[in-house]
C-alpha cells in the first residue's frame, strides 16, 4: 500500500510524512483522492491481481472468523450449560455436608462441654495451690522489683538525656524534610496545573468533536442525492431535446433537398408560369413552417441552457461545500491523530470520513455529478 500511494505521501512544515491512509486497529482510512487514484491506476499498475489475492485471503480469513464466533458461542453455551448442572450438584451435595457437619459439630458441642466441665474441677484445684505459690512469689518478686527499679531509674535517666539528644537531631532532620516535602508539594501543584490544562484542552477537543451532527452529514448525503436526481433528469430532457432537433436538422435537410428538386423542375420545366408558380407557393410554404419550426427550437434550445447554466452553477456550489466539508473532516483526523487518546472517537470519526469519502467517489465513478456544457446542441 505504501508502495502504490508513494505519489500521494505530503510533507508537512515540520517535514513529517503524512502518507495516503491509517491503519487502524480493525480498520484502514484513505484520506481524500486515493482510493480513486488507485482505482485508476489499479489495471495501470498490475494491482488488479494482487488486490484481488488480497480480497481473496481477507475474505477467507472473515469467513473463517465468524466460524470460529460461532463455535466459540457454542462451547460457551456447552459451557455454561455444564457449569448450571455442576453448580446445581455441587449445591446438593454442600447441603448433605452441611447437615453432616452440623450433627458432627453437635457431637462434639455435647463431648466439649463435658470435657469443659472435668477441666474447670480440675482447674479450681490448681488454681487454689497455684494462689499460694503466686503469693509467695510475689513477695520475693517485690524485693527485687526494688532493687531493679533502683537501677533502673538510673539507666532512664541516662536514656532520658540521650533521648533529648536525639529529639534535637529529629527536629532539624524533620525541619529539612518538611522543606523538602514543600518543595515536592508545590511541584505537584504545577504538576496539577499542567495537568487540568491539558484535561481542559482534551475536553475542547471533544466537544468541538461531537459538535459535528450526525444529521448534517446525513443532510448533506440527502442533498447530494437529490443533486444527482436532478442531474440525471437534466440529462435525459436534454438528450431528448438534442434528439428532436436532430430531427429537425433531417427534416430542414429533406426540405431543403425537395426545394433544390423543385427548383431543378422548375429549371428544367418551364413549360408553364402556373406550374412555376404553384411550385414557388409550395416551396414558400416549406420555407416558412421551416422558419417557425426553427425559431421554436432555438427558443427550447436557450431554455435549456439557461436551466443547464443553473443546474451547473448549483453543481459547483454543492462541489464547493463538499470540497470544504473533507477538507474540515480531514483537519479534524489530523488533529484527533495527533492531540486525542480516544482510539474509539478517532476511528468513529475516520468511518465517517470514510463513508463520505466512499460516496463522494461512487457518485464520481457513475459520472452523475454536473453536466458539460457540450451536451446541449446548438445549431
Amino acid at each position: 500500500m505504501s508502495c502504490a500511494l508513494k505519489s500521494k505521501e505530503e510533507v508537512d512544515e515540520k517535514g513529517r510524512v503524512k502518507k495516503a491512509f491509517v491503519v487502524g486497529k480493525t480498520r484502514t482510512y484513505f484520506r481524500a483522492g486515493a482510493l480513486e487514484f488507485l482505482e485508476s491506476n489499479r489495471l495501470e499498475n498490475g494491482l488488479d491481481a494482487p488486490a484481488m489475492t488480497l480480497q481473496k485471503y481477507a475474505r477467507g480469513f472473515l469467513v473463517r472468523k465468524n466460524w470460529m464466533k460461532n463455535i466459540e458461542a457454542a462451547r460457551e453455551e456447552e459451557r455454561k450449560r455444564k457449569e448450571e448442572a455442576d453448580r446445581v450438584s455441587r449445591e446438593k451435595k454442600e447441603r448433605k455436608e452441611a447437615a453432616k457437619r452440623k450433627k458432627q459439630a453437635e457431637e462434639a458441642r455435647r463431648m466439649r462441654e463435658e470435657k469443659e466441665a472435668k477441666e474447670r474441677a480440675d482447674r479450681e484445684v490448681r488454681e487454689k495451690k497455684a494462689a499460694a505459690e503466686r503469693k509467695r512469689r510475689e513477695r520475693a518478686e517485690n524485693e527485687a522489683r526494688e532493687r531493679e527499679e533502683a537501677d533502673f531509674q538510673e539507666q532512664l535517666d541516662k536514656l532520658k538525656s540521650k533521648i533529648r539528644g536525639m529529639e534535637s537531631s529529629l527536629e532539624a532532620k524533620r525541619k529539612d524534610n518538611d522543606k523538602k516535602i514543600s518543595k515536592a508539594e508545590k511541584e505537584v501543584d504545577e504538576i496539577e496545573a499542567e495537568k487540568n490544562e491539558l484535561d481542559a484542552k482534551h475536553k475542547k477537543m471533544m466537544e468541538e468533536a461531537a459538535k459535528i451532527p450526525k444529521k448534517d452529514i446525513a443532510a448533506n448525503k440527502k442533498k447530494i442525492e437529490e443533486s444527482d436526481k436532478i442531474v440525471n433528469y437534466l440529462r435525459k430532457e436534454n438528450k431528448k431535446v438534442r434528439d428532436q432537433t436532430e430531427k429537425m436538422k433531417d427534416d430542414l435537410q429533406e426540405l431543403k433537398e425537395q426545394n433544390n428538386r423543385l427548383i431543378e423542375a422548375n429549371a428544367s420545366a418551364g413549360a408553364s408560369l402556373d406550374s412555376l408558380e404553384k411550385q414557388k407557393k409550395n416551396l414558400s410554404t416549406h420555407n416558412e413552417k421551416l422558419e417557425e419550426n426553427l425559431k421554436k427550437y432555438k427558443a427550447q434550445n436557450a431554455q435549456l441552457k439557461s436551466d443547464l447554466a443553473n443546474r451547473n452553477a448549483y453543481y459547483k456550489a454543492e462541489t464547493k461545500i463538499r470540497s470544504e466539508y473533507e477538507t474540515t473532516m480531514e483537519k479534524i483526523v489530523e488533529i484527533l491523530e495527533e492531540r486525542c487518546n480516544d482510539t474509539k472517537l478517532i476511528e468513529d470519526v475516520n468511518a465517517a470520513h470514510h463513508q463520505c469519502e466512499v460516496i463522494a467517489s461512487h457518485r464520481a465513478g457513475d459520472g452523475s455529478p454536473g453536466l458539460a456544457s457540450s451536451d446541449v446542441s446548438d445549431f
